[in-house]
């Protein structure tokens, strides 16, 4: 399967999505919000939501999409990924002078 890259962002293409216990989905999600950025207040934000769904637990986050879909960024190039189930992770980075591991800022 196929890992796609927007800035710190990784979709991860999986076969289906695993039963979760719990799913939801918050109010940014349902308005595309995959990511929010932690410094200037930009966003990793998915165009067009039809057909789309964004969904976690505890653990993972997930995303179905019936149809291609387009995700923006203010500092990077957008990205159209195809349809399918994709697993979302969110690249991390580690400060080897405080040895902490924590995610990315955009």
């Amino acid at each position: 399967m196929k890992i796609y890259r927007h800035g710190d962002v990784l979709f991860e293409q999986v076969e289906s999505i695993p039963e979760m216990h719990n799913p939801r989905t918050t109010d940014e999600e349902k308005k595309g919000v995959v990511q929010l950025g932690e410094t200037i207040g930009h966003a990793h934000v998915i165009e067009d939501m039809t057909g789309v769904e964004i969904f976690s637990d505890r653990r993972d986050r997930f995303l179905k999409a019936e149809q291609a879909f387009t995700i923006s960024h203010q500092e990077h190039k957008a990205l159209t990924l195809p349809a399918g189930n994709y697993r979302i992770r969110i690249a991390r980075e580690f400060d080897y002078i405080r040895h902490a591991a924590r995610m990315v800022a955009d």
